[in-house]
């Protein structure tokens, strides 16, 4: 019988298994440093805790889990592609993303990740049907990192039963609104979304674009507005100041930032990024260093 079948109730100590990386027989991700088997973790205990580092670049390809996942990053800042969205996610953020979602993740910046894997029964009812950005509070942090120490069997009525419900009942789901680029839809636009990810102080204009991907600039613009709401000029701030989270909470220069995001004045760059972020990038230095702390 699967072990994914039964699940302890509240008041029962039957041991509960967890995954660590040091299981034997684990399948590894060749570009993290240490990540969850391929195969086997799909089918280990109710609770599955373990940690990644990823350098700089590194991504994880489009995948799928049969149990909820909190994807949460210690350091560094994640770019988390759905079917519908891109979500770039600051270390005072994390992930839930439900069983079966398809996402694939990229490292800006080094990142170090702690994941923590649920068996369907151990999720409440109320968590969101889809990816959803999850509020970070430095209780969440602390538990979570203790949750990477989880023993491979452990009882429900145990210290570690108890933190794996202290966790759940300490998430938070974010209610404001959080600024992501969807994920689009149509070859040329995903052609001009894939060259500005890379590389977001390009300045084309719309009419070098449609050189480019072959349309007409006047196409570009409808299709960018039927697919995202926006015009293709408010496209590309919301994209370069999501590219810009990573370097400022390194701690990089404003200007440098500013002028390497093509962006004339640093003014101008902290004029949108106060504009979409609530905060000027300085500030939002300061609430990450305070984060840490």
């Amino acid at each position: 019988m699967s072990r994914l079948k039964t699940l302890p109730s509240a008041t029962e100590s039957a041991p509960i298994r967890t995954y660590r990386p040091s299981d034997p027989g684990a399948d590894f991700d060749h570009n993290a440093s240490d990540s969850p088997p391929s195969r086997n973790y799909q089918f280990a205990g109710s609770v599955l805790a373990h940690f990644k580092v990823y350098p700089d670049g590194a991504t994880k390809g489009s995948h799928h889990h049969n149990r909820a996942e909190l994807l949460f990053s210690v350091e560094g800042v994640m770019e988390v592609v759905t079917k519908r969205t891109i979500l770039i996610i600051p270390p005072q953020r994390a992930v839930w993303i439900p069983s079966f979602v398809d996402h694939s993740m990229r490292a800006r910046g080094a990142v170090s990740v702690r994941n923590l894997y649920f068996a369907p029964g151990l999720c409440p009812d109320h968590f969101p049907g889809e990816p959803s950005v999850v509020n970070v509070t430095p209780l969440l942090r602390e538990l979570v990192v203790r949750a990477m120490d989880i023993p491979p069997t452990y009882g429900e009525q145990t210290f570690y039963g108890r933190l794996v419900h202290m966790i759940l009942d300490e998430i938070t789901f974010v209610k404001e609104r959080v600024p992501q680029v969807q994920e689009l839809q149509d070859k040329r636009l995903v052609e001009i979304q894939n060259e500005l990810l890379l590389r977001p102080g390009n300045n084309n204009t719309l009419e070098r674009w449609g050189e480019v991907v072959g349309a007409s600039s006047r196409t570009l613009a409808r299709l960018f507005h039927e697919e995202t709401g926006a015009s293709f000029t408010q496209w590309r701030a919301l994209l370069r100041v999501l590219a810009s989270l990573p370097r400022i909470s390194a701690g990089e220069s404003v200007s440098l930032v500013a002028f390497e995001l093509g962006y004339e004045t640093p003014s101008a760059f902290s004029f949108v990024f106060r504009r979409m972020m609530g905060t000027t990038p300085s500030e939002y230095l300061q609430i990450n260093r305070n984060k840490r702390a």
